[in-house]
């Protein structure tokens, strides 16, 4: 993960580095590692261009966090054949070891096990079996790519701070996948 982002709620009357607050506040940390940004301050004493800053971090803070639950979710969400139980992992680094499978194709010895999650296998009697496996799993991949993964990450690119930043940074937690 190459940012960080939290932001904290602070009520009037806490301490906060060593004085009492007199109005609630938000604590925010927002951190870029590729590019050296580091912000830990009140959002009251935010610049704008820190809180421009701070909406960049927290966008691609929320798209990593999209990401990882893509990649969760894509390691089941493929039943090959359908109905039979047997779910395969089709992220982003099994799609392309399928690419290689559909490329040997030809080189198997038929009819070629191949094993999935758990104890789930699919046995595969030509070359051709092993084309409409990986037509299924690019098509599903490629489904819940653009279906939920793509929605909710346009869905934070597309935010900007229309009112205040802390509406904007709630409407990019609020993001679901």
């Amino acid at each position: 993960m190459k940012s960080y982002f939290r932001i904290q709620e602070l009520k009037a009357g806490e301490i906060f580095n060593g004085s009492e607050l007199t109005s609630d506040d938000h604590f925010v940390i927002a951190e870029n590692y590729d590019n050296s940004i580091v912000i830990r301050k009140l959002l009251s004493e935010l610049t704008p261009t820190e809180e421009g800053e701070v909406l960049s971090i927290a966008k691609e803070f929320k798209i990593d966090s999209l990401k990882q639950e893509n990649t969760t979710n894509l390691e089941t969400a493929f039943e090959y054949p359908a109905s039979s139980g047997n779910t395969f992992d089709i992220s982003n680094k099994k799609i392309q070891d399928y690419l290689g499978l559909n490329g040997l194709k030809d080189s198997f010895v038929y009819p070629y096990e191949y094993f999935g999650n758990g104890q789930g296998s699919v046995i595969f009697n030509s070359s051709a079996d092993v084309s409409a496996f990986f037509a299924a799993a690019l098509t599903t991949f490629n489904t819940i790519q653009q279906s939920r993964f793509a929605v909710a990450a346009d869905t934070v690119k597309a935010v900007t701070i229309s009112t205040t930043l802390t509406d904007a940074i709630n409407q990019i937690l609020n993001v679901n996948y």
